[in-house]
């Protein structure tokens, strides 16, 4: 699992690899925000999903797990929505209807420049 630093949310972005390895870690080592806990059934096979989460060390942020197949750019697009989404919320930024959004498709666009990256450091390596 990689671990980035959302600076300046003060959010974390932790990603790795679907298994049944790292499922059990996570259920280890994280909780949903409002504190209800994460089990096997909350983890899509052949796909990829967005969880906000809280740590051990009580960092706040997304954990996102990309099954092998679903290690492409449309899904890191869709993915990055997601965690921008989380951000959005927990941030208190604003969707504004008819301007083009650009400080969320600047986020967006990080997010996935961040999914690139490990996919570099984690797949291609």
């Amino acid at each position: 699992m990689i671990e980035y630093e959302l600076i300046p949310y003060h959010r974390k972005l932790w990603v790795e690899i679907l298994s049944e390895e790292t499922i059990n870690k996570i259920i280890k080592d994280f909780i949903y925000t409002d504190n209800t806990k994460i089990t096997k059934d909350n983890f899509e096979v052949g796909g990829a999903s967005t969880k906000d989460v809280i740590n051990k060390k009580g960092n706040y942020g997304m954990l996102v797990v990309f099954s092998p197949e679903a290690i492409n750019s449309p899904t890191f697009a869709h993915e990055a929505f997601h965690v921008v989404d989380f951000i959005v919320d927990a941030c208190g930024l604003d969707y504004v209807r008819n301007t083009g959004n650009e400080h969320i498709a600047y986020l967006i666009g990080y997010v996935v420049r961040l999914f690139e990256d490990w996919k570099n450091k984690v797949i291609l390596k």
